[in-house]
């Protein structure tokens, strides 16, 4: 009875994984080379020289950490990953796999219904520039200068709501007024 329960403990009880070699774990310290996936606007050496990781460097968490902020610093990035890859070409090398997801650019920007305030008055609210990547937060400082304009003038019941529409590699962006 007591051999049925110890191999039962043996099977549920976590075991190291056999594919670690503690000879290859320093292999990421410091990589061979750099890589790039998932960027089409931003070229390949702007993302790894905004990163600030070299090849031949040794890495270490606040190095990795930096790059990672100082890549979302540009803007022009909604994910951003830092990973290591061991080609099995080079088992002595390691590659930085730097993986990214680029914003899309802002194509045109609009403003619909707006009728007790002129539309100009109303788009010159907005603080998004055409041509630069979307930025959420200037989304959202546009949407409080619109409903500060408004509930300057007494609108309290005014909503705001952005909508965006696909420009083929550029995006549009309307922001849609109820004035209540």
């Amino acid at each position: 009875m007591l051999r049925i329960f110890l191999a039962l403990l043996a099977l549920i009880l976590p075991t190291p994984m056999l594919a670690q070699d503690p000879a290859q774990a320093g292999r990421c310290l410091v990589p061979d080379s750099i890589a790039v996936r998932g960027n089409t606007r931003v070229g390949r050496a702007s993302i790894v020289a905004a990163s600030g990781l070299r090849e031949g460097d040794s890495l270490s968490f606040p190095s990795i950490q930096r790059a990672i902020r100082d890549l979302y610093g540009t803007g022009d990035f909604d994910r951003v990953e830092v990973e290591c890859g061991l080609p099995a070409s080079a088992p002595a090398g390691a590659v930085l796999v730097i993986d990214v997801t680029e914003r899309p650019i802002v194509g045109r920007v609009t403003v619909l219904g707006p009728q007790a305030i002129p539309a100009s008055t109303v788009e010159d609210k907005v603080t998004l520039l055409i041509g630069r990547p979307v930025d959420p937060a200037s989304i959202a400082v546009s949407m409080r200068r619109i409903d500060s304009l408004y509930k300057a003038r007494g609108y309290y019941l005014v909503k705001i709501a952005p909508e965006t529409t696909s420009l083929g590699d550029r995006v549009g962006i309307a922001f849609r007024v109820d004035e209540g």
